[in-house]
């Protein structure tokens, strides 16, 4: 799966996050603070893709073990990945927030949303974030493994103790907490777009201006639909792993070797999805907006 599976995800991370954001930053407009949101998404999608991806596939492929290789190199990654794992979520969930709050006070958009918020939220989150996880800087380091790994040297925590407190947190934070976030801003989104259309067609259908109206209702929905359409994907790739997560830590792992196969398979699975959540995001605003509609409604 590994030589099949990952280097697809990494072409179309690749392409795709770097095309989001060679698009998004010839967008002109001054007032809208969408572009900042997913510009920064598009990169911190593309470290993942760069760091988590591309370096288990080039010790795949060439057997080059780049975290184990080097003590500051495995501190580092293990850093990049689990910062930027989480920052893409935060990221999401501050665009999706930001336009429901739009949404729901359409008059005070200018107000809402500006670059110059965006910006300074975008870093506030990025800082708190990277800081957050700054611990693993001191409890990851280069061991060896023992039993059945024996001789495999490799990149690992050091700290048992902290590994079971930090994976209900990591869980909470990288996962829980903005799914639930994510679900309420997108039912508020939803909600309100639906009215919002409802009543707008009612106004059209009286006032005979379909035509004027018809753009003006694409070019309310389409960003939104995009953001809806965000979240959902985000949810179905990323939620597997989760649930696999919480039901480890309530189970012993497997003994028999049918059993550990299994479960081994069923892991690159789910750990595959949440990869490919990484890389999607550009091929879901062309599907979602014709010629990348969230450079036509931004």
């Amino acid at each position: 799966m590994n030589g099949v599976v990952n280097p697809l995800i990494i072409v179309a991370g690749l392409l795709g996050n770097s095309l989001t954001i060679v698009v998004m930053s010839r967008i002109t407009s001054k007032s809208s603070c969408y572009q900042v949101y997913l510009m920064a998404l598009a990169a911190s999608d593309l470290a993942v893709v760069l760091t988590e991806i591309g370096s288990d596939w080039l010790f795949f492929q060439f057997g080059v073990p780049l975290d184990a290789a080097n003590v500051v190199l495995c501190k580092t990654r293990t850093w990049m990945v689990y910062s930027f794992g989480t920052l893409s979520s935060w990221l999401l969930v501050a665009t999706t927030v930001q336009r429901s709050l739009a949404v729901l006070r359409p008059l005070n958009v200018n107000v809402i949303c500006t670059t110059r918020r965006a910006r300074g939220l975008v870093i506030s989150i990025a800082v708190v974030i990277f800081a957050m996880h700054s611990n693993l800087i001191r409890t990851f380091d280069i061991t060896q493994r023992q039993g059945a790994y024996a001789n495999k040297t490799s990149c690992a925590v050091i700290n048992d103790d902290f590994l079971a407190v930090w994976s209900v947190v990591d869980l909470l934070v990288s996962s829980l907490v903005p799914f639930g976030l994510l679900g309420a801003s997108n039912a508020i989104l939803v909600w309100t777009l639906a009215r919002s259309l409802r009543h707008a067609r009612r106004q059209l259908n009286a006032a005979q201006q379909a035509p004027r109206g018809g753009k003006r209702v694409e070019k309310v929905s389409s960003l939104s639909m995009t953001l809806v359409m965000l979240s959902l994907v985000y949810f179905l790739l990323t939620s597997p792993v989760c649930v696999q997560v919480m039901l480890e830590s309530n189970s012993e792992p497997p003994t028999d070797r049918i059993s550990m196969a299994t479960h081994v398979v069923i892991l690159d699975v789910w750990r595959c999805l949440w990869r490919a959540s990484f890389a999607v995001n550009f091929y879901l605003y062309l599907l979602t907006g014709s010629k990348f509609g969230t450079r036509r409604t931004i």
